[in-house]
């Protein structure tokens, strides 16, 4: 079984290969276009974890598929959501920075303002990237029409894909919708938010694509990892929040302040409103969600989720929740040795 590691290195040459031909056919029509695509290319293709193919990966061969080289493919369909997706996503967060590089729309706006192109180039980079992640999207559906897998799986695996997409894009929704009513949030409804985006999207179903092209059933997959990608989900998300917000921002290699600015409702923050004093918590209130807040105030806000132990509460749930799927994992019926938690965890 690979490690994640060696996933990386055969995947990323997959990727690649399949990245580069499409910059070939983009030439044809617009070479501007190449260029802007090729300006990221090294962000996409060679700063991803690859979490979700490798456990795509994993459930595959797990469950008895051989064919390395067909889900090394089927696989990049869910890189390149994921990747439409933290496009779309840097939009929504106003973020400057991904994975150490510029984000599109970022890029975009400024090689629009150094060429003193007609128009405000912030809305013309972030109309043009939302646009680039959208062909990325069409992307990932063109792969998964094209996999070399027996009919009836692929069928299978299409339908989850399609729900996938339409969860991602529902939860994204959600969690706008959720930080502008940040007053009424409760833990309860973060949570659950959590488990929707990271649990599916990042464990679950990843793990599900896989079981599917290797011939399981829709309703085994279905429940399969359920218990276990659940509470796996919330406690990596919850781990990314802390890292989003008191992280070293060089070594993560994007901002570690955006989520204050943009005043999402994580575990964090919404502990700490519930259990600030009246001042102290008006306080906060007024920097959480201020694009234009100084650098002293963002200092500020991290000192209030500090004072109210709110990143200590963040961190022992997530220790609870990362023993509960251990748990899970350890009592799984019929789970295959090469799933144990020396590779999932």
């Amino acid at each position: 079984m690979m490690t994640l590691g060696e996933f990386k290195d055969k995947f990323d040459s997959t990727f690649s290969q399949f990245f580069d031909s499409k910059l070939q056919e983009i030439a044809l029509e617009s070479p501007h276009l190449r260029s802007t695509l090729e300006s990221s290319r090294n962000m996409w293709i060679e700063g991803g974890k690859r979490i979700r193919p490798y456990l795509c990966m994993l459930a595959y061969t797990a469950y008895g598929g051989e064919d390395i080289q067909a889900i090394l493919y089927a696989g990049m369909s869910l890189e390149l959501l994921h990747v439409f997706a933290l496009v779309h996503d840097d939009i929504i967060d106003q973020s400057e920075t991904r994975r150490g590089y510029e984000t599109l729309h970022v890029l975009l706006a400024r090689q629009h303002e150094k060429q003193a192109l007609h128009g405000d180039p912030k809305h013309a980079g972030e109309s043009l990237a939302v646009l680039i992640g959208d062909l990325l999207f069409s992307y990932a559906n063109e792969i998964v029409t094209h996999m070399s897998f027996p009919k009836d799986r692929v069928v299978s695996a299409q339908k989850l894909f399609y729900t996938i997409q339409q969860q991602l894009v529902l939860g994204e929704y959600e969690d706008v919708q959720v930080t502008s009513q940040l007053r009424g949030v409760t833990e309860q409804h973060v949570l659950t938010l959590m488990s929707k985006k990271s649990g599916r999207y990042s464990i679950e179903q990843p793990l599900q694509f896989g079981m599917l092209l290797a011939g399981q059933t829709e309703k085994f997959s279905q429940v399969a990892f359920k218990q276990f990608s659940e509470p796996l989900g919330i406690a990596f998300q919850l781990h990314d929040d802390m890292l989003g917000t008191f992280g070293d921002e060089r070594a993560m290699g994007k901002p570690t302040d955006s989520d204050i600015r943009q005043g999402k409702p994580t575990l964090m923050v919404v502990h700490s409103l519930m259990n600030a004093s009246g001042a102290t918590k008006d306080r906060l209130l007024s920097i959480l969600g201020n694009q234009k807040a100084p650098a002293k105030d963002i200092g500020e806000a991290r000192q209030i989720l500090r004072s109210t132990k709110s990143d200590v509460y963040a961190k022992k749930k997530a220790a609870e929740y990362i023993t509960q799927a251990h748990t899970a994992l350890r009592n799984m019926k019929q789970l295959p040795k090469e799933l144990s938690a020396h590779y999932l965890f």
